[in-house]
């Protein structure tokens, strides 16, 4: 897996992890860290009401 950077049509800049081998594919960075913050973020709002 490998980071991949590139500028689309726009002129804006993407990021994506791109996994080689038999099953061939890519994410995109900013998306995964997005659900990430989201899904710590209601974490911390189901756990706090009992604390």
């Amino acid at each position: 897996m490998h980071l991949h950077t590139y500028k689309d049509d726009q002129n804006s800049r993407h990021f994506d992890l791109v996994r080689d081998g038999e099953h061939p594919g890519s994410i995109d960075v900013v998306l995964v860290s997005m659900w990430a913050l989201l899904a710590a973020g209601a974490v911390c709002a189901l756990v706090a009401p009992f604390q």
